[in-house]
């Protein structure tokens, strides 16, 4: 008798989405594995978002609709969350307005699957996200998000400082469902930092430099590169100083939540404790555990550091 293939549930967060919802829903219906159901749960859209939701519920058993009071996109996937089904193998995060390329689902199971059948992995908290084909409001290519040269894998000390796993590409396994959906989550930058944040704290994350989402960009896309190298410099170092407290905040709600021990937790008390004390800006200056992706970033990050400014 062939074994039943995992289950993959899909948590949609819907807001205002009449523009493109269809053509995601499609997308997903349309995967070339069939495992799959869908919960959605409207933010309190004001324009047909619901009436569109209503007929795809009507129309396949698989897909099942909520309505919600508007939260924002954060604590509307946290309650995604925790209403998604115990009987789930996976789950898998979607805007309302992308493409997910018909082998997403596939490719994301085939490298947990791997993962998962080594020898004592069966139960890690396990999560996979990927690099994104982001496009324009017509699906036309803009560039590749996510494929450039990083500074290491994926990791508790590179969640601390910056999210670099984008939450519509993420497929996470039940251990780590149940991680985040036991707990009340009061504060936190976004949805898919934290989830980064908890995968790379208790358990795995697995990166795809290969895309499998069509990812839309709205509005004007021709945003214009800085060529002048202090001006480019000038305006890295703002958006460090201002997403400063962002982190801080976030980090003392995750101890405070889940109470990391050993190096984890060692890592955020040193990280909050460094703007005042110095001894604590130069060990984390010279450790290499606490980084940015991108190598310019990462020397401005720590040059920051070592001097209070972050």
């Amino acid at each position: 008798m062939e074994q039943a293939k995992p289950k993959v549930q899909v948590l949609m967060s819907a807001y205002n989405g009449e523009k493109y919802l269809r053509e995601q829903l499609d997308s997903i219906l349309n995967q070339n594995y069939k495992n799959i159901e869908i919960l959605i749960r409207d933010d309190g859209s004001t324009d047909s978002t619901p009436e569109i939701l209503k007929e795809y519920t009507g129309k396949y058993q698989t897909v099942t609709y909520v309505q919600g009071k508007n939260c924002g996109p954060a604590k509307s996937f946290f309650k995604l969350i925790k209403m998604a089904g115990k009987q789930a193998d996976y789950y898998a995060l979607s805007d309302q307005d992308d493409i997910w390329e018909p082998d997403k689902v596939t490719r994301a199971l085939t490298w947990l699957e791997r993962y998962q059948s080594q020898p004592g992995n069966a139960e890690i908290p396990l999560m996979y996200c990927s690099a994104l084909t982001v496009v324009d409001e017509k699906l036309r290519f803009l560039y590749q998000e996510g494929t450039e040269k990083r500074m290491r894998d994926f990791s508790f000390g590179n969640a601390m400082v910056e999210n670099h796993c984008t939450g519509c590409t993420m497929i996470f396994n039940h251990a780590l469902q149940k991680i985040i959906a036991e707990k009340r989550i009061p504060h936190c930058s976004m949805h898919d930092w934290w989830i980064y944040l908890a995968a790379s704290c208790f358990g795995k994350v697995l990166y795809d430099p290969h895309p499998r989402i069509w990812y839309r960009q709205h509005g004007n896309n021709a945003i214009g590169v800085e060529k002048n190298i202090f001006k480019k410099l000038k305006k890295k170092i703002r958006g460090f100083q201002k997403g400063r407290n962002v982190i801080s905040c976030q980090l003392i709600e995750f101890y405070r939540i889940y109470h990391p021990d050993g190096r984890y937790g060692k890592m955020i008390k040193q990280f909050l404790y460094a703007k005042r004390h110095p001894i604590y800006r130069m060990k984390l200056a010279v450790d290499n555990k606490l980084y940015r992706q991108n190598r310019f970033d990462n020397v401005i990050f720590k040059v920051l550091l070592l001097t209070g400014s972050m």
